[in-house]
């Protein structure tokens, strides 16, 4: 009995018989120089060139528009007065963004290259000069910069799952807010000399963040569930 993709991967899985190894490596338009960029191109060009059984990643990545725009659309943040300053250097610009909250004002610097210029990674990488939160003071005014619970949807995945059933396994995961969103709000290395010397402002960082994600997993059950 012929398998579809997605029949083969679930059972190799679940460590049950499969009619052939499911073969599904990492490839995007990074690695092939193949206009697959999105998750529907890298299916078809995983399926219709080497016939693998595609596995694509569908992350809810928690990540900012602060910190890879120059001039943030952030609709949920009307309390919030943002202040813009972008400077050119040789092969960057300096981003300095100011944000006049309710509970006061915080600032963060980003430096990033031009376009064209190559930078690590598969894209130009911002690099933060200067991080939102630097002491205690800061953790309440990033409260007013955070999305509400109504910003980010599952609905991208359950299109995508619907529109490869057969032929793909879309895999969902998180990755967790002081991972990426609370990596880029403070610096990592402060919050571990914190853990050591100042366990209130480490605790204060972690609980906004620990609170955000326990709001968001409640919506996307919901969503799911009435999906």
């Amino acid at each position: 009995m012929t398998m579809t993709s997605r029949e083969r991967i679930i059972a190799a899985i679940k460590h049950q018989p499969v009619d052939k190894i499911p073969v599904c490596p990492r490839m995007n338009w990074v690695t092939t120089g193949q206009k697959c960029d999105t998750l529907t191109g890298e299916v078809h060009f995983k399926k219709n060139s080497f016939d693998f059984d595609p596995n694509p990643p569908m992350p809810r990545v928690f990540t900012h528009d602060i910190f890879y725009q120059s001039i943030p659309d952030l609709p949920y943040t009307d309390e919030v007065d943002t202040q813009i300053d972008i400077k050119d250097e040789t092969n960057t610009q300096r981003i300095t963004s100011i944000f006049n909250t309710p509970a006061g004002q915080v600032r963060q610097v980003i430096v990033r290259p031009k376009a064209g210029k190559s930078q690590y990674g598969a894209e130009p990488t911002p690099h933060i000069a200067e991080y939102l939160i630097k002491d205690i003071n800061d953790v309440e005014k990033v409260k007013y910069l955070l999305p509400s619970r109504t910003t980010y949807s599952l609905h991208g995945f359950l299109t995508l799952e619907q529109l490869h059933y057969d032929e793909a396994l879309p895999l969902l995961y998180t990755t967790g807010p002081m991972d990426k969103m609370g990596g880029d709000m403070c610096k990592m290395t402060d919050l571990m000399m914190a853990y050591h010397t100042d366990r209130k402002f480490f605790d204060a960082v972690f609980e906004v963040f620990i609170v955000f994600i326990l709001r968001y997993s409640l919506s996307w059950w919901k969503e799911v569930q009435y999906s």
